[in-house]
């Protein structure tokens, strides 16, 4: 639960703010390292994909402040996809981490 709540309060950051920040992009990457041990391929290889698109976004926003009207449009279009794909952490990686964080006895009753 530690590494979903770093997870979740990095991703929380960006949607919050609407920019992926050094400090969001930071506290995501540690989370995201130590998730490697807790997780298999599937949730390993869904974190990477979106390291990437917060990668992505971080570089779309500074290519909006081109003066090239086609770079700016091209980059507000990566930007709003990346942003998309960010804010749907809050519905994919909950089903996903699902089955490990289940748990699988009952309490004994008392």
């Amino acid at each position: 639960m530690e590494v979903y709540e770093a997870l979740h309060a990095a991703i929380s950051d960006v949607v919050q703010s609407g920019s992926v920040t050094p400090n969001s992009r930071n506290a995501f990457f540690r989370a995201q390292e130590k998730s490697r041990f807790l997780f298999g391929d599937e949730i390993r290889s869904y974190l990477e994909q979106l390291r990437k698109e917060m990668v992505r976004h971080q570089l779309a926003e500074q290519q909006v402040k081109s003066e090239d009207e086609m770079k700016r449009a091209k980059a507000a279009d990566v930007e709003a996809e990346c942003f998309t794909r960010i804010s749907n952490f809050y519905e994919e990686f909950p089903a996903l981490i699902m089955p490990h964080v289940k748990m699988h006895q009952k309490a004994p009753p008392f």
